[in-house]
């Protein structure tokens, strides 16, 4: 009863708006059928994330759930493999008919390349550090 008075005293007014935020999410994939595979994980995540961690983990070390809790968090968002995976999934399931009884809708998906690779050939030129590779904590390796 301690820990849960605890969590309790600790919620605050942004944590209620996220968890808001993410049952309109859950509603939305549920009850409209919008996008369910988008916004499932993330009203689920916008849930979870913003529960209140601290007495939580305190708990879990008691009970023998913070060693799932740390595996699930190494495994999965500290290496960012739940994303990846996630938008694999999301890749796999494309349909392509519109864009094979539409071939010109190839044109737009070539355009949505444009942007990226400029800024990419606009950081080689000025030879600024690629965002990607500053945040890498560990030097690259030699190959």
């Amino acid at each position: 009863m301690h820990v849960f008075l605890e969590n309790f005293q600790s919620i605050t007014w942004q944590m209620v708006v996220m968890w808001a935020i993410g049952a309109l999410l859950i509603y939305l994939a549920i009850k409209k059928d919008m996008e369910p595979t988008l916004l499932l994980p993330m009203g689920f995540g916008a849930i979870l994330i913003n529960l209140p961690l601290p007495s939580v983990a305190e708990a879990a070390e008691t009970t023998g759930v913070a060693a799932v809790l740390e595996t699930l968090y190494n495994a999965g968002i500290r290496n960012e493999l739940f994303p990846l995976l996630l938008f694999i999934g999301i890749g796999a399931m494309i349909d392509f008919g519109p864009l094979l009884s539409n071939p010109k809708m190839l044109l737009f998906g070539a355009a949505a390349q444009f942007p990226w690779r400029r800024s990419w050939a606009l950081t080689l030129r000025t030879r600024l550090p690629s965002p990607s590779l500053a945040r890498r904590t560990a030097p690259l390796p030699s190959w």
